[in-house]
């Protein structure tokens, strides 16, 4: 009988459960911190935030573009990538920070994204990075501006005669220009009209045609066959969505992008950016078949988002 009542406790609500263990971190996880280059800084100045990855070479890092950064506000940022002596590499994300409010500030933790071999993704986060930010007139409780500085003497140039001399020598200019007109006017030949540029997608086509009949691959020149396939597809989508593409990361064009366009899909672009991505910087060799397939899925993309045109007075999509 004395068993009854410790087996109606383990049956009772709330009653201690064991909490499901987090997940480990694979073994390719890179080791991550976040430095400041100084923890006290006065209002506006421009702090330097770095947030370094220690990982195997054929690990990619990323950092999203939309942080949660508090109470602090976003100058600049930038990225950089070295290779180390030991198999491994270090990448080093460096956000330019100021801060608008006095006190203690703090920095939240940041998410990295780290994709591995095959795709696979791991996220962790930074620790937070703690500032001191003080006023510019000190502790001062009533601060008053400094006392108007004594007048200063001043010397005004005479500048009638530069006038003067400035105004004959423009309506001299003035006269033989029109005079040049007048006689080049008589003898001027007709100009033709400069020819009209071709259409982007028609340029992406002709580029990719030519990259398929590379024998590139081939030769095992992997890299090279997909540095110029990420180039090709920046370049088109750059002049077919006006803005710099070239200039941009994989992130900043699908975040550019990320609103519905005719025909584009945008996870089908990331993944063949972020492919492109894995072997220019984590030296990612995907086999022959998968490279041509990202080629063929780079033709079917322009085909798809070309934009329509007039051919006979009527809009032909071809």
């Amino acid at each position: 009988m004395r068993r009854i009542p410790l087996l109606l406790l383990s049956l009772a609500p709330g009653a201690a459960r064991a909490e499901p263990a987090e997940p480990a971190a694979p073994n390719w996880a890179p080791t991550i911190s976040a430095r400041a280059d100084r923890t006290q800084a006065h209002l506006g100045d421009p702090i330097a935030v770095t947030i370094q990855a220690v990982h195997r070479r054929d690990v990619a890092v990323r950092l999203g573009d939309t942080l949660d950064l508090g109470a602090l506000t976003l100058l600049d940022r930038s990225e950089s990538r070295t290779d180390l002596a030991d198999g491994r590499a270090r990448t080093e994300i460096v956000l330019r920070l100021a801060a608008f409010a006095l006190g203690e500030l703090a920095l939240p933790p940041l998410e990295v994204t780290t994709v591995g071999p095959g795709g696979a993704t791991y996220a962790a986060r930074t620790k937070p990075v703690l500032l001191t930010i003080a006023s510019l007139v000190g502790d001062d409780p009533d601060p008053k501006p400094r006392p108007n500085a004594p007048p200063l003497p001043l010397l005004v140039p005479d500048w009638r005669l530069v006038w003067a001399a400035a105004a004959t020598l423009g309506l001299a200019a003035v006269v033989a220009a029109i005079l040049w007109a007048r006689r080049r006017a008589g003898r001027r030949a007709r100009t033709r009209p400069a020819a009209p540029a071709e259409p982007p997608d028609i340029i992406a086509l002709r580029a990719l045609d030519a990259l398929g009949r590379a024998d590139w691959l081939a030769r095992g020149e992997v890299k090279r066959f997909h540095l110029r396939l990420s180039e090709v597809l920046r370049q088109y989508l750059g002049a077919r969505y006006t803005f710099d593409a070239v200039e941009s990361t994989t992130a900043e064009i699908v975040a550019r992008l990320g609103a519905p366009q005719r025909g584009l899909d945008i996870a089908a672009l990331d993944r063949l950016l972020s492919l492109c991505d894995l072997v220019k910087f984590a030296k990612y060799r995907p086999p022959d078949d998968g490279s041509r397939a990202a080629l063929a899925a780079a033709v079917g993309l322009v085909e798809r988002t070309r934009p329509p045109r007039e051919t006979g007075g009527q809009q032909s999509a071809a």
